[in-house]
């Protein structure tokens, strides 16, 4: 009996982890594939201040709402996966299901580990660089209506100077390689996260190749960030999927990132 009680209880927690994936699959593929390809964007266009924000938000043109937008998107669908798993028994997860949910978590990390960057100040330590794990939920929240994104004309309300995502806000104005901050690599990790999520679970259409992989790892600002996230991928108990050990490899053939 205790035998048949363990088989079901597996059953049962496999299938609702399959149906949780099941049910934010696409969400996160097409939110993951839309941010992907604004990243890319941004590396070509940086330098054009396209995210400055001069006077007021209320003020600000349809690249920077739009990439708060894709942002917050993404986060939102983050999520909703992390709030419907956390009761959820992954220990017990079929492969694919459990490397779906880890990089969930990978991804909701990068915007949230402090100690990526190893020359963090005393001062930055404050919801500076990096957003503080409840505060980036409660952002989700704020924007979400029932649990869903509103359209992008929806979202605008919340684009001005006393938004309540104002710190969102913040993150990326004036984003651009060449300043003394580490909003850039942070993004860059998330980007190349995503890249390897895609690559392991996207339409052929959304994968990227081995050379375009290490074209996102010279856009780090900072060599000490590639050597950091490289050293840290074996922590997100990813190391069978396919997506991961692409990305690895492409660390280990690529030399420190050229200086601006």
């Amino acid at each position: 009996m205790k035998h048949s009680a363990e088989i079901d209880y597996q059953y049962e927690q496999k299938k609702k982890l399959s149906e949780l994936v099941g049910a934010h699959y696409g969400r996160l593929i097409g939110s993951t594939a839309r941010f992907n390809q604004r990243m890319w964007n941004l590396y070509d266009h940086h330098d054009k201040g396209w995210t400055e924000v001069k006077g007021s938000y209320s003020n600000t043109g349809y690249y920077f709402r739009s990439f708060v937008f894709r942002f917050l998107e993404l986060i939102s669908v983050l999520r909703a996966v992390e709030r419907a798993s956390i009761h959820l028994d992954t220990r017990v997860a079929k492969p694919e299901d459990f490397n779906f949910i880890n990089y969930v978590l990978a991804m909701s990390w990068i915007m949230t580990d402090i100690d990526l960057f190893k020359d963090v100040r005393d001062e930055d330590r404050r919801d500076f660089d990096h957003f503080y794990s409840d505060n980036l939920r409660s952002y989700s929240d704020i924007v979400c209506e029932n649990g869903e994104m509103p359209t992008f004309e929806g979202f605008d309300r919340f684009i001005d100077d006393d938004s309540a995502i104002l710190r969102v806000l913040d993150f990326f104005n004036g984003l651009r390689r060449d300043e003394a901050r580490d909003r850039w690599d942070r993004l860059v990790c998330l980007h190349l996260i995503q890249i390897a999520f895609l690559n392991s679970f996207g339409a052929p259409r959304y994968r990227t190749s081995q050379n375009d992989i290490k074209r996102v790892i010279s856009q780090f600002a900072k060599d000490e960030t590639r050597v950091s996230l490289h050293s840290r991928i074996v922590s997100y108990d990813l190391d069978k999927d396919q997506g991961m050990k692409d990305l690895a490899k492409a660390f280990s053939q690529t030399r420190a990132p050229h200086k601006s």
